[in-house]
């Protein structure tokens, strides 16, 4: 069984169109109210933990089991250090002014 609007009478129209606007009216009040005045979760920032890292650092505690590994021995050294560029090879002074 479809359903069907007859639309040449205005008052069907009138209560389609009404329809219409209270479900966007609806579905903008669910998106603005969710996302601008619902209470967020908020994430604590890094910083609260500062003075047990810096504790960690201060006392010595660093793990540098990783400096004797084997992965880390067989890095090899790629080109020259520190690397030098000559001032031809700069680029422009002011790189937003027109050629």
């Amino acid at each position: 069984m479809a359903i069907s609007f007859d639309f040449k009478n205005n008052d069907n129209r009138q209560k389609l169109m009404m329809f219409i606007l209270v479900v966007v009216a609806a579905v903008t009040f669910f998106i603005v109210y969710n996302y601008f005045f619902r209470a967020s979760n908020v994430i604590p920032l890094a910083t609260e933990n500062v003075p047990e890292s810096l504790s960690m650092v201060q006392g010595g505690q660093l793990d540098t089991s990783v400096l004797s590994s084997k992965a880390f021995q067989s890095l090899k050294k790629n080109g020259d250090y520190p690397v030098e560029v000559k001032d031809s090879e700069l680029g422009r002074d002011n790189p937003f002014i027109s050629f």
